[in-house]
């Protein structure tokens, strides 16, 4: 694992090609670009606040501020659902390169999740002025946010990667996928308080790895406040667990890509 590890720190420069291409591809037909990254989750952000705050006022009741509390909430689970989507094709949509060249087969859904992280960076650049104004500013908090952004990016990059090379395997995988992030959004307190959970369910809600993240965020946009050490040591042992084991797991199922493509 170090050996790949190595391999991947010397493929930097390969890795910031397939960073920018995968930008320019994503939004080489769309007249608006990457202004899409921005609006998506201004769009749903509108639907939801309407729905929660006017028709089902239940859903947004005690929350001030509902748009700013759920974007905080919406936008990284939003990098980390499309992280997972489109990394977990990422060795599938290029089956001709890897049968031809040779290179450290991770940095594909790599870069397909830094894509994500760039559009997740783009939407906060305008969330996080807005919110300053509105809940206030703590420096230490802006350094949270960055660590906890870090975590979410290894947890996102090291799920990407095994889910790519298990849909090489299993081409079902794609659709339980989408099955799962769906159910996994709706599990997760991103629309809803995690009070209104019933108490009996709340000890299974709290085995979410995302929740963490999502209250992480909260802390810092909505609170002004900065995370707890306890949320904190969560988020990176979430991140760090995860990329590790991945991409152990990863590691051994690649040999056999190029073959099974």
């Amino acid at each position: 694992m170090i050996a790949s590890l190595t391999a991947l720190v010397d493929s930097r420069d390969l890795l910031r090609n397939f960073l920018s291409r995968d930008l320019r591809v994503r939004y080489k037909a769309s007249t608006l670009g990457i202004v899409w990254s921005l609006l998506n989750p201004l769009f749903m952000m509108l639907v939801y606040t309407v729905v929660f705050s006017i028709v089902l006022r239940a859903g947004a009741a005690g929350i001030d501020n509902y748009p700013i509390w759920f974007l905080a909430g919406f936008l990284p689970w939003t990098f980390f659902a499309t992280a997972l989507q489109s990394g977990s094709s990422a060795l599938l949509s290029h089956a001709p390169l890897l049968q031809k060249v040779y290179f450290p087969r991770e940095l594909l859904p790599i870069s397909m999740t830094l894509a994500n992280l760039v559009n997740l960076g783009i939407a906060f650049a305008v969330l996080y002025p807005f919110a300053v104004y509105v809940n206030g500013f703590t420096a230490l908090g802006l350094i949270a946010l960055l660590a906890v952004t870090a975590a979410l990016f290894l947890m996102a990059a090291g799920l990407a990667m095994i889910l790519s090379v298990l849909l090489v395997y299993f081409r079902d995988v794609e659709f339980l996928l989408g099955l799962l992030l769906t159910a996994w959004f709706f599990m997760t307190p991103i629309v809803y308080q995690f009070s209104t959970v019933p108490e009996h369910l709340q000890p299974y809600f709290r085995l979410n790895p995302v929740l963490p993240f999502v209250n992480a965020y909260r802390d810092v946009l909505v609170d002004a406040d900065v995370p707890s050490l306890r949320r904190l040591a969560a988020c990176a042992v979430i991140g760090i667990v995860t990329f590790i084991a991945s991409y152990a797991g990863f590691n051994r199922l690649k040999r056999r890509i190029a073959e099974e493509l």
